[in-house]
């Protein structure tokens, strides 16, 4: 069994349209991917800190690490950004 930290703490939300913010959006998207936090990291290419901060809204991802996560997460960016369509 591994140590690793996962993102959420929140539960999922009954609809995606409930989801007004970005950081909403980031937390869906990245849970379902069942990735660690650690991995999540690394796969972006920034710290395990940066992560927390971009899912607790404290700080707002690059354009690049937004396509990233669209990238990772199998989601559109539209979506990611503006919470609108499908993701």
């Amino acid at each position: 069994m591994s140590n690793a930290t996962y993102v959420f703490d929140v539960d999922e939300p009954e609809k995606l349209h409930q989801m007004d913010h970005y950081p909403d959006r980031v937390k869906f998207s990245l849970r379902k991917t069942g990735l660690s936090v650690r991995e999540i990291a690394s796969r972006l290419g920034v710290s395990v800190q940066a992560v927390y901060k971009i899912c607790r809204g404290d700080s707002a991802p690059s354009m690049e690490n937004f396509y990233k996560i669209s990238d990772l997460c199998k989601v559109k960016l539209h979506f990611l950004l503006y919470g609108e369509g499908e993701p």
